[in-house]
């Protein structure tokens, strides 16, 4: 036995049916871009690390810098990771000129937000709409989803 303690089998959650309602999905979707748009639109690169980001990115889309080891007067950046630079660069140059072209650096990195709220999303929709997540019936041993709980803690 562990120093924690007995361990606790997992219990799916018991809502009562007049409970269960749809939400709605308007104010979700509202709710949603609530959270995104004023980190992403109207701001300009003003912590350290955005300016510095941005400055790799607008080196390298104005070609003044290597794609694999892109300096900033003489510096590597601080991620070694590529792919934020190489997102934002592509989009400072495929974008049009009227758009700032801070603007455009944070437009991937907004999609990439936007998608990761969708798929969460549709993933518990239809999460939610699997048989294994449907209430409990009387002629059952068990619920659905205690029987998925037990098997995935064996």
């Amino acid at each position: 036995m562990s120093h924690f303690g007995a361990v606790n089998r997992l219990n799916p959650a018991i809502v009562a049916q007049d409970a269960v309602r749809r939400l709605p999905r308007l104010a979700l979707w509202l709710f949603c871009l609530a959270y995104l748009l004023p980190g992403w639109i109207g701001r300009e690169p003003w912590k350290s690390l955005d300016m510095g980001a941005f400055g790799y990115m607008q080196s390298l889309a104005q070609g003044k810098s290597d794609w694999l080891q892109p300096r900033l007067m003489g510096q590597a950046p601080e991620i070694d990771a590529l792919l934020p630079y190489w997102l934002g660069a592509w989009f400072m140059q495929l974008g049009p000129a009227w758009i700032d072209p801070a603007l455009l650096a944070r437009l991937p990195f907004l999609l990439l937000s936007g998608l990761t709220l969708a798929g969460t999303w549709y993933g518990v929709y239809y999460l939610a709409r699997a048989e294994q997540a449907q209430r409990f019936r009387p002629g059952l041993r068990k619920c659905r989803l205690r029987a998925v709980v037990d098997q995935m803690a064996t």
